[in-house]
C-alpha cells in the first residue's frame, strides 16, 4: 500500500508516494516499518530508532534518501510516541534483534545486489551492533548516532541524513552531534558478521569475501600526490597512479603501485583508468598564470569533467577533489570560511578551480558521485619545486623584498596535514562539502621568511616597498612581459602579489568539526624538515649547503 503525499497519519507524518509501511510479522506481537524503494539502489539502509527518539526523522529522511539511490527500510521497533498505527510490544531484547536480521533478509531478497547498511539512533545502535554480532546476517556497516544529532531545532532533515549517512565508507562508526565533541568520528574495528566491501556491493551474491579498496590517484608523481600515493598504501589500499609517462614514475612501480597511462585530456585513457576502482583522489591540475587560460582550462575543468563522467559510469563510490583557497579570491582574509562566495578575479587557473568545484558539488548534488572538496592554502614541506626554491634564492640573493611591513598572515599547511585532511575527507566528508585546510596558526609573512633565512644561516631580509609601488610594478611587469613575448612570469605578479601582500587568514574550524582535522604541524616543525630534505637531495645553492649542515 502507498501512502499519498497530501494525507497526514496519526497528525504527525507526511509521505511522498514511494513511502510504504509493512510488517514483518502479520500476527501479534506486530513489528511495523516503512519503505522506501529502489529499483537497482547504490546500498539499502535499514534504520533503527531509539526509546525515545522520534520515528518521524524516517519519513523526513526516506524521500531525501531514496533520491540519492538509497533504498531505506525503517524498523519501527517498538513504537514511540510519534510513531502511527498500532503499536508493536515487542519486550525481549533477543526479540528486537531478530526483528532488526528480518529486515535485513528482506533488503538482501529485494536488491542482493546491493550492500547493506545498518544504522541505529541512541539505544537502536545498541540493537544494531546486537544484531550484526549474534545473527546470521552480513552487513556492510553499523552506523550509531548519539541523542544530541536529532535534538537540535536547528537541523534540517537533509542536514541530519547527509551527517548520518556519510559513514557509508567504513565498517563501524559513532557519530556525535555537535554538542558531543564536534561530531568527531571514531572507527572501530570489524568484528563477527560484519564485511567491509566496496560501497557498490560485490557482485556475486552469496560468494562475498573482504577485499581492500582500490584507489585511483591523478596528479600522482607531482608533490602532493605523491605523499597521498604513500598514504593510501600504508592506509592498506591498492593504489593505481594516472601518468603520462610511464618511465618517468618508476618510483611509484617499485612501491607496487600500478601505473595506469593516460591524462585527464583522453576521456578513453580515464575510463580504462577508473575501471574497478572504489576511490578517486583527483590532484591532477596545472598550476600557472602563464599559460594561456585555454591551456589551463582544458586541463583543470574539461580534464576534471571527463573524470568524473568516467568515475560515474564506472560506479567510483567516491571522489576527493584537491581544490584550492585560491577560489575564495585575491582579497585580505581575516577568519574566512566555507560559506564565502566564489570570487573570480581573472586568474586563468583560480577561475579554473572555481568552476571545476561547480563541476564536483553538481555531481554530489546528482547523487552520481560522492563528492569531496578539500582546500589547502600555500602547501610546502620536503619534495616542493615551486614555492620553497624560488624563496631560498631569493633569500641567497638578497633579493627578497616586503610589501608593506610583512605583517601579513599566511594560509600556510604542511604536506603532511593536507594529506591528513585528505584521508579524513574520504572517510568522512560530507558528500558536496568543501573544507578549508591550513595549520591553523595566526604566522605572519615575516615570522616565516625570517625563521627559514636564520635556519639557513643567512640574514634575515630586512627590505621592503609600499603596497601601491608593489601593484604599479607588478601590472607594469606584467604588460612589458607580455609586449616582449617572455617565457618565464615577472618576478613579481599577481600570484606573488597575494603571498607577499594579502592577509590569507581562513577559518578551518569545519574541518576541525566534521573530519576531526588536526593540524600537526606549524612552521617552526614543518620548515626544518623541507630545508633539510632540501639540503639532503642537494637542492640548496651551493653557497647555504655548509651553513645548512653547521
Amino acid at each position: 500500500m502507498t501512502v499519498p503525499a497530501s494525507r497526514s497519519v496519526a497528525g504527525r507524518f507526511t509521505f511522498s508516494d514511494v513511502a510504504d509501511p509493512f510488517r514483518l510479522r502479520p500476527e501479534p506481537p506486530h513489528v511495523h516499518g516503512y519503505a522506501w524503494r529502489r529499483s537497482e539502489p547504490t546500498a539499502s539502509l535499514v534504520l533503527i530508532h531509539g526509546f525515545q527518539s522520534h520515528a518521524q526523522w524516517f519519513a523526513e529522511a526516506g524521500d531525501f534518501l531514496c533520491d540519492r539511490r538509497f533504498s531505506v527500510y525503517a524498523l519501527d521497533r517498538r513504537g514511540s510516541g510519534s510513531s502511527p498505527g498500532e503499536r508493536g510490544h515487542v519486550d525481549r531484547y533477543r526479540d528486537w534483534l531478530e526483528e532488526v536480521a528480518d529486515v535485513v533478509q528482506r533488503a538482501r531478497e529485494e536488491a542482493p545486489d546491493a550492500p547493506v547498511h545498518l544504522i541505529g539512533h541512541c539505544f537502536g545502535a545498541n540493537v544494531a551492533m546486537g544484531a550484526a554480532l549474534t545473527q546470521s546476517i552480513d552487513v556492510a556497516s553499523i552506523i550509531m548516532l548519539t541523542p544530541g544529532l536529532y535534538v537540535l531545532p536547528d537541523y534540517t532533515a537533509a542536514e541530519k541524513a547527509t551527517i548520518a549517512f556519510r559513514g557509508l565508507t567504513g565498517s563501524h562508526v559513532l557519530f556525535r552531534a555537535p554538542q558531543e565533541d564536534h561530531l568527531r568520528c571514531r572507527a572501530f574495528p570489524a568484528r563477527g558478521a560484519v564485511s567491509r566491501r566496496r560501497d557498490r556491493g560485490d557482485r556475486s551474491v552469496g560468494r562475498r569475501k573482504e577485499r581492500d579498496l582500490t584507489t585511483l590517484v591523478t596528479g600522482a608523481t607531482g608533490f602532493i600526490g605523491g605523499r597521498l600515493v604513500s598514504a593510501f598504501r600504508e592506509r592498506g589500499d591498492e593504489v593505481r597512479a594516472l601518468v603520462r609517462d610511464p618511465a618517468r614514475a618508476q618510483n611509484l612501480a617499485q612501491q607496487s603501485v600500478e601505473l595506469a597511462t593516460g591524462d585527464v585530456e583522453n576521456a578513453d585513457s580515464l575510463a580504462a583508468a577508473v575501471e574497478g576502482v572504489d576511490r578517486v583522489c583527483h590532484c591532477a591540475a596545472i598550476v600557472s598564470e602563464w599559460l594561456s587560460p585555454a591551456v589551463i582550462r582544458r586541463v583543470n575543468v574539461e580534464g576534471t569533467r571527463r573524470l568524473l563522467d568516467a568515475s560515474a559510469a564506472a560506479g567510483v563510490s567516491r571522489l576527493i577533489y584537491l581544490s584550492s583557497l585560491a577560489v575564495l579570491g585575491s582579497m585580505h582574509h581575516r577568519g574566512t570560511d566555507e560559506s564565502a562566495p566564489y570570487r573570480e578575479t581573472g586568474d586563468a587557473y583560480s577561475d579554473s578551480k572555481i568552476e571545476s568545484e561547480r563541476l564536483v558539488r553538481g555531481f554530489a548534488e546528482r547523487g552520481d558521485v560522492a563528492t569531496v572538496i578539500v582546500r589547502p592554502g600555500f602547501v610546502y614541506g620536503p619534495g616542493d619545486r615551486l614555492v620553497l626554491p624560488r624563496l631560498i634564492q631569493s633569500l641567497v640573493d638578497e633579493q627578497f623584498t616586503y610589501v608593506g611591513s610583512g605583517d601579513k598572515l599566511l594560509n600556510i599547511v604542511y604536506v603532511d596535514d593536507v594529506v591528513q585532511a585528505v584521508l579524513l575527507a574520504d572517510e568522512q566528508g560530507v558528500p558536496g562539502a568543501a573544507y578549508n585546510v591550513t595549520d591553523g596558526t595566526r604566522t605572519t609573512l615575516r615570522e616565516f621568511v625570517t625563521f627559514a633565512a636564520e635556519y639557513l644561516g643567512l640574514p634575515p631580509p630586512k627590505r621592503s616597498i609600499p603596497p601601491a609601488v608593489a601593484w604599479a610594478l607588478c601590472y607594469g611587469l606584467k604588460g612589458f612581459a607580455k609586449l616582449t613575448r617572455a617565457k618565464e612570469p615577472p618576478r613579481l605578479n599577481r600570484a606573488r602579489m597575494k603571498f607577499l601582500y594579502y592577509n590569507q587568514h581562513y577559518s578551518i574550524e569545519k574541518a576541525k568539526r566534521e573530519l576531526g582535522y588536526q593540524p600537526r604541524f606549524d612552521y617552526r616543525e614543518g620548515l626544518p624538515l623541507a630545508l633539510d630534505w632540501f639540503r639532503e637531495a642537494n637542492l640548496l645553492p651551493k653557497g647555504v649547503q655548509a651553513a645548512a649542515h653547521g
